[in-house]
C-alpha cells in the first residue's frame, strides 16, 4: 500500500522501517527545541507530517517498549488512531509515569 506524505516542517522526518520485516513504521518528533516533560503530564509532539490514510482504513500509533522501559514515557491514550478523514498533522500524546522531568 502506498501512503501520500505531507511534509508540514522541513525539519520532519519521513517514517522508516528499522528492518523490511518490521509490521511498521517509526514516527520521529520534529521540534524545533528540546521539551521537558514533567512527572504525571502529557505533552504533544509534533512529527511534522500528515498521512493520507486510504478509505476504509485508519492509521495506528502504538507504544515501543523501549521508550516505556528505558524513560518511562508512554502514550497518553494507549493507542492513537488516527481515522482515513484526518489530514492535518500528526501529534503524539506522551505521558510521563515517572517521579522526575525527561
Amino acid at each position: 500500500m502506498n501512503l501520500n506524505i505531507k511534509i508540514i516542517d522541513t525539519n520532519a522526518i519521513i517514517p522508516t522501517k528499522a528492518h523490511e520485516s518490521d509490521a511498521g513504521f517509526d514516527l520521529y518528533a520534529c521540534l524545533k527545541e528540546p521539551i521537558k516533560i514533567f512527572p504525571n503530564e502529557n505533552y504533544l509532539i509534533p512529527t511534522g507530517i500528515a498521512i493520507q490514510i486510504p478509505e476504509h482504513h485508519f492509521g495506528a500509533i502504538y507504544p515501543r517498549s523501549g521508550l516505556a522501559h528505558k524513560s518511562h514515557l508512554r502514550l497518553s491514550n494507549c493507542v492513537g488512531v488516527i481515522d482515513c478523514g484526518y489530514n492535518n498533522e500528526i501529534f503524539v500524546s506522551l505521558y510521563n509515569d515517572s517521579y522526575t522531568e525527561v
